[in-house]
């Protein structure tokens, strides 16, 4: 199944960029994708080659709860099937990668006047890491959980574009990426979070957050079955 969510700051996922490919460097310098020769796409964004044939519809993961296929959309939001209604799984293909998070200090969270933001009641905010330990993003997630698995590999998947980074979100800039803070837009993916559930041979959403878009260099292309 799909739908459609409207999000400020949000545009679909360049799906069409694999993460690994970087940048291009021109007489001009560092200009995001290097290749203004190249077929774009609705968004303006340049179409790269690495995604030309990769699959991105047709599903193949076989739930034992529903062996005999699924229905695939777009589905007009007045439907009223009943066979529509009734499937709870979403699947769909995107990045998915391996990041850490660790539950962000206090000190970490100062707005400048030593003043400290909550997410929430039961929720802290974690900073999330590559592989090599380096910040690459942020994200709320429930205070016992994070605790629980601090510092162990957790599996993201890109779910959209996302165009910066908020205060609270990054309050230090590390140059992650070689650009200054506000020369930074569109480097993010919005991410999700997952955690598998082995009874049901899926992935249950944990939560949402913003990971840098270099992060996912060694991301794989998979098939996401998500209920």
């Amino acid at each position: 199944m799909s739908s459609h969510i409207q999000i400020e700051g949000y545009r679909p996922p360049n799906f069409h960029h694999r993460p690994d490919e970087g940048y291009a460097s021109t007489e001009n310098g560092r200009d995001g994708y290097g290749a203004s020769n190249r077929n774009k796409d609705a968004y303006g964004r340049p179409i790269r080659a690495a995604l030309e044939n990769r699959n991105t519809s047709q599903f193949i993961g076989i739930l034992p709860d529903n062996p005999f296929g699924i229905i695939s959309g777009p589905f007009p939001k007045d439907s009223t099937k009943d066979e529509i209604r009734a499937m709870p799984i979403l699947r769909f293909w995107t990045w998915r990668t391996e990041l850490l998070v660790t539950v962000r200090r206090e000190t970490d969270s100062s707005d400048g006047n030593g003043a400290t933001s909550s997410p929430g009641s039961g929720l802290c905010r974690c900073n999330v890491a590559d592989k090599a330990g380096d910040w690459c993003g942020s994200i709320v997630l429930p205070a016992q959980w994070a605790a629980e698995r601090e510092g162990l590999p957790l599996m993201f998947v890109a779910i959209s574009d996302a165009k910066s980074l908020t205060a609270e979100e990054c309050p230090v800039w590390n140059y992650y990426i070689t650009k200054e803070k506000d020369e930074s837009e569109w480097d993010l993916y919005y991410v999700m979070l997952l955690e598998r559930n082995l009874g049901r041979a899926l992935y249950e959403r944990v939560a949402v957050g913003k990971v840098f878009q270099a992060a996912f260099g060694n991301a794989v292309w998979d098939e996401i079955k998500l209920g």
